[in-house]
């Protein structure tokens, strides 16, 4: 199922026998997997913040840099040392598009015209362990590095590490799941630093269990946050599609760990969709 079901129901509010069936459950507090004391953190999600045009020019800068290696592709290196955001998400794009995977990895959209007239011999001349491993050129570096970027990484991490699960060639058992950890830091750090893209994509994962670990509790507090910005439509479906799979357990749970971790500024108006991120 996808979070853009045309076909499911629109509903800012879930229903009334559910809201009842949550307020008078007896059963114990303590569900199969309880939220432990120092596990506030993960309930402690900032609404996103971040201006997009950081991102616009996140996404300008690597069409630049990418239209700038084309041009001079045989005075280009890959992976050199000092190399800006830009030109990291320009080589990785390259490199990509060049791969085995090129269907699958995320780029930057306004990176895919420019890749049009990339040749079959333009993509020999890239480095064999780049094009089977594009995201190594995806690397961070200081606490500069950009919150675009470190997304950027997080979601081609999970690409990766599905490719390598299906051909086996590339990563072992444990690299792969040190490669959904990365991820999940990193779309976490993204987040933290308001990049609304960066919600969706770790609801997502949450949801479907893409790092290893299916957390619809965690997945509804990204989609909450995302829609304390935004109530759209598509964030209310979204927000309902992972309700309407949530145990009542499970919601309790939810709402009585963010209840117990909450900051002293948060309010709570009590109603099921209230926004403890203001």
């Amino acid at each position: 199922m996808s979070y853009f079901s045309a076909e499911r129901s629109i509903v800012s509010t879930p229903e009334a026998s559910r809201k009842e069936e949550i307020h008078t459950s007896t059963t114990s507090t303590a569900s199969a997997n309880p939220v432990t004391d120092d596990g506030c953190a993960a309930f402690h999600v900032a609404a996103a913040s971040r201006s997009p045009a950081e991102n616009v020019k996140f996404e300008a800068a690597a069409r630049r840099s990418l239209e700038a290696i084309l041009v001079n592709l045989d005075k280009s290196r890959l992976d050199e040392t000092g190399a800006t955001d830009g030109q990291k998400a320009a080589w990785f794009a390259l490199a990509s598009n060049c791969s085995a995977g090129a269907l699958y990895y995320k780029i930057p959209p306004g990176l895919s015209e420019v890749l049009d007239n990339v040749s079959p011999s333009l993509c020999r001349t890239i480095p064999l362990n780049y094009r089977k491993n594009p995201v190594t050129l995806l690397r961070m570096g200081s606490d500069n590095t950009s919150a675009e970027l470190a997304l950027l990484r997080a979601e081609n991490l999970i690409v990766a590490a599905r490719l390598s699960e299906v051909d086996g060639a590339h990563a072992s058992a444990q690299r792969r799941r040190a490669m959904l950890e990365e991820a999940e830091t990193l779309g976490s750090q993204a987040a933290s630093r308001g990049v609304e893209r960066a919600f969706l994509f770790m609801a997502q994962q949450y949801e479907s269990g893409g790092f290893e670990k299916k957390d619809l509790r965690r997945a509804y507090v990204f989609l909450s946050a995302m829609q304390s910005v935004e109530d759209s439509a598509d964030n209310r479906e979204r927000l309902d599609y992972v309700y309407q799979q949530m145990t009542a357990t499970d919601y309790k749970d939810m709402t009585q760990a963010i209840a117990r971790c909450a900051r002293p500024r948060m309010q709570w108006p009590g109603v099921v969709l209230a926004n403890p991120f203001r």
